[in-house]
């Protein structure tokens, strides 16, 4: 039984140039998003960074739901959540509400 190869596209929030302005940046990762989704990828990743490094995300779920309000198909899942820095209760029922406002299963590759 042949399986098709199904691709993640990462969504990076590496954020070099300063000059270049948050809002183009995070529009650049929603136009990604919906790139990948038109090229056919299963998935997008988004992870979470708190401006240190020059990345820049500290709220994938709010990322999660501007991907959701833009694709219709794509699985989006957190690739990087950094636990210790949440309430795991809220963090849970935050993702729970949002699976069922969008209507998309709510995934997350980080592990407790």
């Amino acid at each position: 039984m042949e399986r098709a190869v199904e691709f993640n596209h990462f969504l990076s929030s590496y954020y070099p140039d300063t000059s270049y302005g948050a809002d183009r940046h995070y529009a650049d990762m929603l136009e990604q998003a919906v790139a990948a989704e038109r090229l056919g990828y299963a998935s997008v990743s988004i992870p979470e960074h708190h401006l240190m490094n020059i990345l820049m995300n500290p709220a994938p779920l709010q990322m999660a739901i501007k991907v959701a309000g833009a694709t219709r198909r794509i699985k989006i899942i957190t690739s990087v959540v950094q636990l210790p820095l949440h309430d795991m209760r809220t963090y849970a029922s935050r993702w729970t509400a949002w699976a069922c406002r969008s209507r998309r299963a709510a995934r997350s590759s980080t592990r407790a």
